[in-house]
């Protein structure tokens, strides 16, 4: 019976065997899986090594990974040629194209400073431009701490009294702390003499040269109508502070062989203790002759320009923003006025025009 139905279901057969062959296989495979641990762990278990492994030094690739992670920046971006993907400015200047870089077109400031410093070389009023605020112009930073231009307007070397070139002292335009002195910003408008009211005009000599405090002078007044008087050394001129403090006699030879008598008188003010020397017959200018000075430099924000003002020789002043820092007339000669600054360098300041 079993035959006959094999005979009569062939296909069914096939598929009976079929499906008890992957039945069998599955489990086979199964058998092997499950037991691969075990057998892998046993097998393993004697190859591991007791060597000591050192520790990956990872560095180089640490330090690739920060760079990667950080923005790129282009180094110096306002320093002239160095723009990314921007090639060297050119320009018509005086009707011929020419490169910026090594021109000055705002004499005495070369362009490689200005572009140095971030600034449009084709601007008119780049040189007047006061970025920082510190109440210097571009000019004015560029000219230095002694307010001189080291290069003339053809872009050379300016030779000092010295004979040496005079040195690059420029200061920072865009840095309010770092600027040219403020007294660079004072001018001489002009020097005012005042004649002196005495005048030496005789003496009466001792009969023994070595006594000169014998002498008694004559002065002549001025401004007391010309009056006369004749003043020992050692005693007050009437009408006046001063004193006469002390009398020279001298001589030099003449133009036609005889002797020049260019004696002199020293007066002394009894109330600054100022001592002024006239000459024989001579007139001389007063201690009150003065200077007058203008200072350009301005508070950048909400500043009043300061009134011209006018002081002695000797006499002190300040400049603003620095009250506490003094200035003094040392001395006038002709239109020229020697102040002492607070770094006690002299300078000489003469009229501007």
């Amino acid at each position: 019976m079993t035959m006959d139905w094999i005979k009569k279901n062939p296909a069914q057969l096939s598929l009976a065997i079929v499906a008890i062959l992957g039945i069998a296989m599955t489990a086979l495979l199964w058998t092997k899986v499950s037991g691969f641990d075990s057998q892998f762990a046993t097998g393993r278990g004697g190859s591991i090594s007791s060597a000591k492994v050192d520790e990956l030094n990872t560095e180089t690739l640490d330090n690739a990974k920060t760079a990667i992670a950080t923005p790129v920046k282009w180094p110096n971006p306002d320093k002239a040629g160095s723009k990314l993907f921007i090639s060297k400015l050119y320009v018509l200047h005086e009707g011929r194209l020419e490169i910026t870089v090594g021109k000055m077109f705002h004499a005495p400031v070369p362009n490689n400073w200005l572009e140095k410093h971030g600034f449009n070389v084709l601007s008119a009023s780049v040189l007047h431009e006061d970025p920082d605020g510190d109440g210097f112009d571009n000019l004015e930073e560029f000219m230095g701490l002694d307010a001189r231009s080291h290069l003339d307007m053809n872009g050379q070397q300016v030779m000092g009294a010295d004979g040496n070139p005079l040195p690059d002292d420029s200061t920072d335009p865009k840095d309010p702390n770092n600027h040219p002195p403020y007294h660079t910003k004072l001018e001489l408008v002009r020097v005012t003499y005042v004649p002196f009211r005495l005048i030496l005009k005789s003496y009466d000599a001792p009969a023994n040269p070595k006594q000169p405090k014998d002498v008694t002078v004559q002065i002549n007044t001025k401004d007391l109508k010309n009056r006369t008087t004749f003043v020992p050394v050692g005693e007050d001129v009437p009408g006046t502070k001063f004193k006469v403090d002390s009398f020279k006699h001298k001589e030099i030879p003449g133009k036609d062989g005889t002797t020049e008598d260019v004696s002199e008188a020293t007066l002394l003010n009894k109330e600054t203790l100022e001592k002024i020397v006239l000459p024989l017959k001579k007139e001389v200018d007063s201690p009150d002759s003065y200077a007058t000075f203008r200072y350009k430099w301005v508070k950048p924000v909400g500043g009043v320009k300061t009134p011209d003002f006018t002081k002695r020789r000797g006499e002190t002043f300040t400049l603003e923003p620095d009250k506490d820092k003094n200035y003094k007339v040392l001395g006038m000669k002709g239109q020229e006025v020697e102040i002492e600054p607070p770094d006690g360098k002299k300078k000489i300041l003469t009229p501007t025009p």
